[in-house]
Formats: C-alpha cells, sequence, structure tokens
C-alpha cells in the first residue's frame, strides 16, 4: 500500500487531531485550512470544525469564515471536515447556542455550493483523522502518478 506522507497540522491549530501511529505529523504555517500534505500545501487542505467551532462561525463569524472557504476554492482537494455526526447537528445536540439546527445546515450546504468545499461529518476525532489520512494517502498517490504521465 502506498505510504502516508506527513500530516502537516498549521501551527494555530490548538488542539490538533492525533493520527493513528505510524503516520508522520510535522508543524507548519499553512495558507489557509488546519491540516495538509507534505509536499502539496498549495493543492491540499482541510478546515477542521467542532461542533461548536461550526456553530459559533455560522452565526457570529461567518464573513471571516467565508473568506477563508473563497482562498480554499484555489486548492485541488478541499474539505470542510465537521467532527460532529450529521444527526448529532441535524437535531440542534448542543447546549452551547440557540442557533436554529436547520439554519446551521442551511450555512453549511450554501457553503458547499457557493465555494465548492465539500463538507464531510466524521463521528468523532479518531474518525476524522483517519479520513485525512485516508484523503493524503490517495491525493499523494494521485499527484505522483500524475507527475510521471
Amino acid at each position: 500500500m502506498h505510504e502516508v506522507p506527513p500530516i502537516v497540522i498549521d501551527t494555530r491549530e490548538q488542539t490538533p487531531l492525533v493520527f493513528p501511529s505510524g503516520v508522520a505529523t510535522v508543524r507548519g504555517t499553512l495558507r489557509t485550512g488546519d491540516y495538509s500534505v507534505a509536499g502539496h500545501e498549495a493543492a491540499f487542505t482541510v478546515e477542521r470544525k467542532s461542533l461548536a467551532d461550526l456553530v459559533n462561525t455560522v452565526i457570529h463569524e461567518r464573513e471571516r469564515f467565508e473568506l477563508e472557504l473563497e482562498r480554499m476554492t484555489a486548492f485541488a482537494f478541499r474539505r470542510l471536515l465537521i467532527v460532529a455526526p450529521f444527526r448529532e447537528v441535524a437535531r440542534g445536540g448542543y447546549r452551547f447556542s440557540r442557533a436554529n439546527p436547520a439554519a446551521v445546515l442551511a450555512s453549511v450546504a450554501t457553503f458547499e455550493v457557493r465555494y465548492g468545499v465539500p463538507a464531510v461529518f466524521a463521528h468523532d476525532a479518531g474518525e476524522a483523522a483517519a479520513l485525512i489520512v485516508l484523503w493524503a494517502r490517495y491525493f499523494d498517490r494521485e499527484a505522483r502518478q500524475a507527475a510521471r504521465r
């Protein structure tokens, strides 16, 4: 199986995901997003949001976040990775905000359509890390194959 290149964790990421053993990580300053792949920092970006961060962002920091989504459109691979099950977001499984869950999900859908940044819901941090590793592995493999053509 193709090796996973080091995962780059942005230096501003305060509580980084814990990746499976054997997956190397490095800290670096990323132009946008929280995670990338060593050697592909200009082409691969993942913006991670916890449920609390997502709700806060769409309600209170939307303008700033939309500028980040706009920057993400320059990347070949871009994802908004939400560390919360879709069902939890849909039912408003949070006590820290009165934000309407339908409005939160409508914002996520709008971001996907307006900026072409797919949103992926991960059940927990472990699943989120596993998704980044999977995407990194296959992005790197495809990039190497394209370079050989």
